[in-house]
């Protein structure tokens, strides 16, 4: 599977260490859009990508969405959950395998 990840520098080395070779760390918010279009020129099955990055590129990102490929997940980074990310997570299992992860009993919803 490639994986790649995009934040900020502190956020795609630890990603690194973790063994993801494809890292696009973002120094100017600003400029995460071009970054995550040069992203996906390399056609990565997973884009991680930071919640306040995802912010800035957040019309892209719904398009992707729309997409069964590639699935981009917004984690925390340094500065904290907005709560988002966990939303979206939920939201992209509950799609691919069809079953909400925190119904008590595994029920299709």
């Amino acid at each position: 599977m490639n994986i790649c990840v995009i934040g900020d520098k502190d956020m795609t080395l630890g990603f690194r260490l973790a063994g993801v070779t494809a890292e696009y760390p973002v120094e100017k918010m600003d400029d995460t859009k071009r970054v995550l279009e040069e992203a996906l020129q390399k056609e990565f099955d997973l884009i991680i990508i930071s919640e306040n990055h995802a912010s800035y590129a957040s019309a892209e990102i719904q398009k992707l969405r729309s997409k069964p490929h590639p699935v981009v997940i917004e984690v925390p980074d340094k500065s904290g959950s907005t709560g988002h990310a966990k939303q979206n997570i939920k939201d992209l299992i509950r799609r691919a395998v069809g079953i909400d992860i925190t119904s008590k009993e595994g029920e299709a919803k």
